[in-house]
């Protein structure tokens, strides 16, 4: 279970969207308080086919311990004639707070916004 988290801005240049998973925080037990990351895959292919051109495709890699919103694709372009920028993050940025927390008892509990 996953929960998308995301961010607009405009820019000088046109809309740009950042995207990540939410986190999921452990309460109680020995592990609490811990934050887990949310594994996942993409399928870019199939996302480009929403603009009308791609301009740019990167892949940006960041160390774990650099304390960045770690690797991320950006992919700049339009639809249609509007200019968009879209990042994906491999996690979320340290403010986001958790998507959902976990109990000892393996209960799920999406945290609301």
């Amino acid at each position: 279970i996953a929960k998308v988290g995301y961010q607009c801005e405009l820019t000088s240049i046109g809309w740009e969207a950042r995207l990540y998973l939410g986190s999921t925080e452990i309460v109680g037990g020995r592990e609490d308080g811990q934050s887990r990351l949310i594994s996942f895959e993409f399928d870019f292919a199939r996302l480009t086919e929403g603009f009308t051109r791609v301009d740019e495709f990167r892949w940006n890699v960041c160390s774990a311990t650099d304390g960045s919103t770690g690797s991320f694709v950006t992919l700049r372009g339009h639809v249609d004639d509007h200019p968009i920028s879209l990042k994906i993050y491999s996690r979320p940025p340290r403010d986001a707070g958790p998507a959902f927390r976990q109990r000892s008892d393996g209960t799920l509990e999406e945290v609301a916004v």
